[in-house]
């Protein structure tokens, strides 16, 4: 009893202190983000409960001397949806490849000193972390957090949906409590991170403007345009952040934008981030709007620029699928599935056995041999099968979009028509949010063409870089409860 009264004790005095050094203006939720080049700027944000003047003072950790700190003034502000003082400063005329140590202070209150490391001018190993989907699980998140800052990663990627309610001023403050405490190494280097927009950032979800997003745009500091955005990491590297939906258009400027860029950078490693996926874990994704026209408007653009590998979350499973290259892009697969179902509900007849097992032709249009069936075009076998499969879907009293590409999509015919594995030039998607996030049923991968292998596990990505060997290592990390364990490392040669 003494014991738990002593205890009790210390735990009311600590609570007692931060409290007094909070509203004292203690600077807290230290995030690194980068407005500029990686090699030489850093920008640093934080928050207070109280306004105050704000500076960023630091120096390169060889230097010893106090009076050889520099020292930048932060712009302080804050908005509606908080209680914070948000201060941010850019630092400058950095050397490449550098470490530098660093004191946030506001209102003449000092943070603890802690570290960072710029971007390196010179080829070298890049190792980084990707995941995406905290939400408000809190104990995972911070595990999760923790695991990935013991990688020791160069920066994080993280695909979006953060938090549960993008304008919860509690889930918000305790992410960034949760980011600042742990997402720092043992040597006290605090890890930068790159946010990609996620429909929980954005009040409304899709179709949103920044303004309806405030704590995602305040308290993030990005390069411009801000909604998605390129960072060159050292001289072989760049990341692409791209906004799928929230509040962009996937099409008009960001569609211009990511043209652009990719063609500007088609030399580099190109490794793009984004959070509705393009080939979901299952099919109750794949159909939907946005990942129908990020297939239609993106896809195509990786594959001719080079892209090996993408990264997206939002379903809360993990996910990857091989190399792909979609082949013919003219048609709307719903379109076509929704054509076949509604020309089988008008000619069904009951007094027909429209099974596979029954129907030779049917056999031999889903093993993909359409020349030999008679057909003049790849397209019109796909039309024919699409019209049979739902017949046969009709029998089963499972006729709807779904329950056809469910007969559909894996069969030969179909899987050679959409798209082709190539291990060459082929874009590795790999995703789809396990960061703490509630995890959703497990899929079966081999029920879908695009998907090399999926499951339902908390997880984040490794990815290494080593530019002289010209190979990119992709290594799943999963969470079982209570241990950590190393999925099969994926490697995507140049």
């Amino acid at each position: 009893m003494k014991i738990f009264q002593l205890k009790l004790v210390v735990l009311c005095i600590v609570v007692l202190f931060s409290t007094a050094t909070a509203l004292a203006g203690e600077p807290r939720q230290i995030i690194l983000t980068w407005e500029d080049d990686p090699m030489t700027t850093m920008t640093i944000t934080w928050r207070t409960e109280h306004k105050g003047d704000s500076v960023v003072r630091f120096s390169p950790v060889e230097e010893r001397l106090e009076q050889e700190w520099k020292q930048v003034e932060a712009r302080t502000f804050t908005f509606d949806e908080t209680k914070a003082w948000i201060h941010t400063a850019k630092l400058t005329g950095l050397n490449p490849g550098a470490e530098y140590k660093a004191v946030v202070v506001t209102a003449g209150v000092a943070a603890e000193e802690f570290s960072f490391r710029t971007a390196p001018a010179e080829s070298r190993e890049v190792v980084f972390v990707a995941g995406g989907d905290s939400r408000t699980n809190r104990e995972l998140r911070r595990e999760i957090n923790a695991g990935a800052a013991g990688e020791d990663p160069d920066f994080v990627m993280f695909n979006g949906d953060l938090v549960e309610g993008p304008l919860s001023d509690e889930e918000w403050d305790d992410w960034f409590d949760d980011w600042h405490d742990l997402m720092i190494t043992e040597d006290q280097r605090r890890i930068p991170l790159l946010p990609a927009m996620g429909n929980h950032e954005v009040e409304g979800f899709f179709d949103g403007e920044k303004k309806d997003a405030p704590f995602y745009y305040h308290r993030f500091m990005l390069p411009e345009p801000e909604k998605y955005y390129a960072v060159e990491f050292g001289p072989d590297l760049v990341l692409l952040t791209l906004d799928s939906g929230h509040t962009s258009d996937i099409d008009g400027e960001q569609l211009v934008w990511l043209k652009e860029t990719l063609k500007q950078y088609e030399d580099r490693y190109l490794i793009v981030q984004y959070h509705v996926p393009a080939w979901p874990s299952g099919v109750g994704e794949f159909f939907g709007r946005l990942s129908r026209e990020i297939r239609k408007h993106w896809v195509p653009l990786f594959e001719e620029y080079g892209v090996r590998l993408a990264i997206a979350a939002h379903e809360h499973t993990y996910k990857r699928t091989p190399p792909l290259l979609l082949h013919h892009r003219d048609e709307d697969e719903r379109e076509l599935i929704k054509d076949a179902v509604n020309k089988a509900t008008r000619s069904f007849d009951r007094n027909k056995d429209y099974s596979p097992e029954a129907n030779p032709e049917l056999q031999k249009l889903a093993a993909g041999e359409w020349e030999e069936a008679g057909y003049d075009s790849h397209f019109e076998a796909l039309q024919d099968l699409c019209l049979q499969m739902a017949l046969y879907g009709v029998q089963l009293r499972k006729f709807s979009v779904n329950d056809v590409y469910e007969l559909v999509n894996n069969t030969a015919l179909y899987r050679d028509y959409w798209g082709r594995i190539c291990e060459e030039n082929g874009v590795v998607y790999m995703g789809d949010g396990g960061w703490g996030a509630p995890l959703r049923q497990e899929k079966n991968a081999d029920a879908y063409w695009w998907l090399e292998e999926t499951t339902s596990l908390n997880h984040y990505f490794k990815v290494i870089l080593q530019p002289e060997e010209e190979k990119l290592e992709v290594i799943p990390v999963f969470f079982h409860g209570d241990k950590w364990e190393e999925g099969d490392a994926i490697l995507l040669s140049r």
